[in-house]
């Protein structure tokens, strides 16, 4: 009969709100974001696509009391380069990253600011003669882990064919080594990062251009990406995670957007940043609720079936 189908997709939404009511979770309009994720379900997953951030959004800000290591961090905490690199890479970061996070400068001397870190960054990857065969034992030695529900997530968007294009300012060599070493790395994901080139010997030569950084990535990244881009083709419906005050921008340069629901961790300085972060993501999430499990709940509800068991 008509009735058991209606109250079987009354209930998910509920229980979409009963997630989104929960403590540590921020939504500034949830009838607004259910009328979209409502919407994006009755287009299918053929219209969607998944885009997130790396550093801090699919790996946790702290680990067992400690920061948790970023892509470059990996590379800056390693025993494997000597302590003058580490001095210079932090040297580098004193004078850049209080640019990167100040209300003061216009977003086009920001840009310029992490243009000219990126660069400093990497050619000290290069003075110091980085290998490859370096990597996996960083990587193995470094204080990064994976978000809880990491393989679920990457299972179910593997799954139902659904594009993840993961975006990072990091180091796309370091963000496949961990995914293959905590998780897997999924058939569907592409990486935009900064791409390690090394030569026959395994000895490091170069970066792929342009440089990916914290205000360049999204439109700038993917004209470069044209193979990716034609995958993306006719999903106009985009699930974006991240962590930062730029990745909300991520989307920005896809051509076809129609609807976004964005969702942002939110991993310090929550009394000063939650009221910005409330407009800039649709859902932010803070300190207890660390996990994938709300991007989760709202993918799997796009992506199921009517008649399918939730």
């Amino acid at each position: 009969g008509v009735v058991p189908g209606r109250l079987h997709m009354i209930f998910p939404m509920q229980r979409i709100r009963h997630f989104l009511e929960g403590p540590s979770v921020h939504c500034s309009d949830i009838d607004m974001l259910l009328t979209r994720l409502q919407g994006m379900k009755n287009d299918g997953p053929l219209k969607l696509q998944v885009m997130s951030d790396f550093d801090h959004t699919l790996t946790y800000h702290h680990v067992n009391g400690q920061s948790g290591c970023t892509s470059h961090g990996v590379i800056e905490t390693t025993s494997l380069l000597p302590a003058t690199y580490k001095q210079k890479a932090e040297e580098a970061k004193q004078k850049f990253y209080p640019i990167e996070i100040s209300h003061e400068y216009t977003v086009e001397e920001k840009w310029k600011a992490m243009d000219q870190w990126w660069e400093i960054a990497h050619q000290l990857l290069l003075e110091y003669g980085i290998t490859q065969d370096m990597i996996p034992k960083m990587v193995q030695e470094a204080n990064i882990v994976l978000r809880e529900g990491d393989k679920k997530l990457f299972n179910l968007l593997e799954d139902y064919e659904i594009p993840v294009t993961v975006f990072s300012a990091g180091l796309t060599d370091i963000i496949r080594e961990t995914l293959q070493l905590l998780s897997y790395l999924p058939s569907n994901m592409e990486i935009v990062s900064n791409k390690m080139i090394f030569n026959d010997n395994g000895e490091l030569v170069g970066f792929s251009k342009p440089v990916v950084h914290s205000y360049s990535k999204g439109s700038h990244a993917l004209k470069m990406m044209k193979h990716i881009t034609s995958k993306l083709k006719g999903r106009q419906n985009v699930i974006l995670l991240g962590d930062s005050q730029g990745d909300p921008f991520m989307v920005n340069g896809l051509t076809e957007v129609q609807s976004v629901i964005k969702i942002g961790y939110l991993n310090h300085k929550e009394d000063d940043l939650l009221s910005i972060y409330k407009t800039l993501y649709d859902i932010v999430l803070t300190k207890d609720n660390t996990s994938l499990e709300i991007p989760h709940v709202l993918i799997e509800y796009v992506l199921y079936d009517q008649h399918d068991d939730m």
